[in-house]
């Protein structure tokens, strides 16, 4: 039973570390989001799953990960971290 409370009180801490460093990674990288027009469902969608597939990294680093943007005719085609 008390390994059974440890385990939910882990998840839940790490569950809300990880939402805390999304939410910041978007706070310190908003002006840069904003130039780009970054902020439609489509471009939250690409940013949001470059940080799922590369979840280690994102854990590592948080919010200082660097995430990088193809575009073409100023329009972002892709979204990737370098590694």
């Amino acid at each position: 039973m008390l390994a059974k409370f440890l385990e939910t009180c882990d998840y839940e801490n790490g569950y809300q570390q990880a939402l805390l460093d999304v939410k910041n990674w978007f706070e310190h990288h908003s002006i840069a989001l904003k130039s780009l027009r970054m902020y439609n469902q489509k471009n939250i969608e690409m940013l949001l799953n470059v940080m799922c597939k590369n979840a280690e990294t994102f854990q590592k680093q948080g919010e200082d990960m660097d995430i990088y943007f193809d575009n073409e005719k100023k329009k972002i085609t892709s979204v990737r971290v370098k590694k």
